[in-house]
C-alpha cells in the first residue's frame, strides 16, 4: 500500500507523525504547530460528508490516545508533546486504530530504548539500577542508595514508527480486534 492510497485522514496522520519524528529526534521537541492542527482535521473529517472515519470513531480514538499519555505525563515518564501526538493520531485514525497505534508505539519504544542502552554502554549499570529500584520497593531504605538514571529519548520516534507499522502492515495486532 503507498501513501496514495490511504485514506485522507490516515495520510495526514502519517504526514503529522513522521514531521514530529524527525523535529523531536533532532530538537526534543514536538510543535504544538503540528499536533493542533491534527487534532482538529481529524474531527473535522469525522464530520465531513463521504469521509471513512466517523466523528465517534475520531473522538474515542482522541481520547483513547490522550487518557493514558496523559497519565504517564503526570507522572513524568512521557513528555507534553508527546501526549498531544498520541491525541492527534487517536483523533486521525480512529478507534479502534488507535489501539494498535498506542501497542506498536510502546513495543517500538521498549525495542529503541534497549537499543540506545546499548549503544550508550548503558544496559548493564540500567539493569542494576532497575533491580536496585525493586529491592527499594521491598526495603525503603535502599531507596537513598540507587542512582538517578538518563533515560530520556525522542519517544515520539516510537510513536512514528508504531503509527505507519499500523498504517503500512494493518491488522489486528491486538486480540481485542478479532
Amino acid at each position: 500500500m503507498n501513501i496514495i492510497a490511504l485514506p485522507v485522514h490516515l495520510a495526514v496522520a502519517a504526514s503529522i507523525v513522521i514531521l514530529c519524528a524527525i523535529t523531536d529526534w533532532r530538537r526534543r521537541i514536538i510543535p504544538n504547530y503540528l499536533t493542533y492542527p491534527g487534532i482538529l482535521w481529524g474531527f473535522g473529517l469525522g464530520v465531513a460528508p463521504e469521509s471513512s472515519l466517523s466523528i465517534q470513531s475520531s473522538l474515542a480514538g482522541f481520547g483513547i490516545g490522550f487518557i493514558p499519555a496523559l497519565l504517564l505525563f503526570a507522572m513524568g515518564t512521557m513528555g507534553g508533546g508527546d501526549v498531544k501526538l498520541l491525541a492527534a493520531m487517536g483523533a486521525l485514525v480512529g478507534y479502534p486504530g488507535i489501539l494498535d497505534v498506542l501497542f506498536l508505539s510502546i513495543l517500538m519504544g521498549a525495542a529503541l530504548g534497549v537499543s540506545l542502552l546499548i549503544w550508550r554502554g548503558q544496559f548493564l549499570s540500567t539493569l542494576r539500577g532497575m533491580r536496585g529500584l525493586i529491592l527499594a520497593m521491598f526495603y525503603p531504605g535502599l531507596a537513598k542508595q540507587v542512582p538517578a538514571m538518563d533515560s530520556e529519548f525522542p519517544f515520539a520516534v516510537a510513536i512514528a514508527l508504531g503509527t505507519l507499522w499500523a498504517l503500512y502492515l494493518p491488522g489486528p495486532v491486538l486480540l481485542l480486534r478479532v
